[in-house]
C-alpha cells in the first residue's frame, strides 16, 4: 500500500517514499480572483476535502485552524484524490491537498500557499509482515523507493 500510514495499519511495515508540503489549489478564474490567499479568506470558502478512509471532515488543515482558533467549511469530502481536481476546475471550492499531486493539473487549478503552517506529509509505503523476505515483493519495494528517490530528491 502506498499512502498515509493509519491506527489500524498497526501491524504493517512501513517506510517513508517522501516528504512534500501542502498547497492550496482553485478553479482558474476563481471569483476571489488569483492573488495570494489571506486566512480570512480561507476561512470564509468552501473547501472540498480527500477523505481516503471516507466520510471525513477534518484533517491536517483543521488541526492546524485549531491551534489558531480559526475554522473553516468543508461542504465536500470525497474519498479519491482523482476526483478532486474535476470538481475544483467546475465549482468555487478550495483544496488543500500535497503539492506533488496538484501540480500535476496547474493547467486547470491556481495553486497558492496555504495562509497557514500545516506542516508536509509524509507519504508512505506499506506492507505485511509476512512479506519482508519475498524476493519479488523486496524488488518491487526497491523499485518503488527509487523511482520516489529520482523524482523526488
Amino acid at each position: 500500500v502506498v499512502g498515509l500510514p493509519r491506527p489500524e495499519d498497526g501491524g504493517l511495515i512501513g517506510r517513508t517514499l517522501f516528504t512534500d508540503e501542502f498547497v492550496t489549489a482553485q478553479r482558474h478564474g476563481h471569483p476571489r480572483g488569483n492573488h495570494p490567499i489571506t486566512l480570512d479568506e480561507f476561512c470564509a470558502a468552501e473547501h472540498l476535502l480527500v477523505s481516503t478512509s471516507g466520510g471525513g471532515y477534518r484533517g491536517p488543515v483543521d488541526r492546524a485552524l485549531d491551534k489558531l482558533g480559526r475554522s473553516r467549511h468543508v461542504s465536500l469530502s470525497v474519498q479519491s484524490y482523482a476526483l478532486a481536481p474535476i470538481i475544483l476546475g467546475s465549482s468555487d471550492h478550495l483544496c488543500t491537498l500535497p503539492g506533488r499531486f496538484l501540480r500535476r493539473f496547474e493547467a486547470m487549478v491556481d495553486l497558492f500557499a496555504p495562509p497557514l503552517d500545516v506542516g508536509n506529509v509524509e507519504l508512505y509505503a506499506l506492507w505485511h509482515p509476512r512479506m519482508r523476505d519475498d524476493p519479488a515483493h523486496r524488488w518491487f519495494r526497491n523499485l518503488e523507493f527509487e523511482v520516489a528517490r529520482v523524482t523526488h530528491g
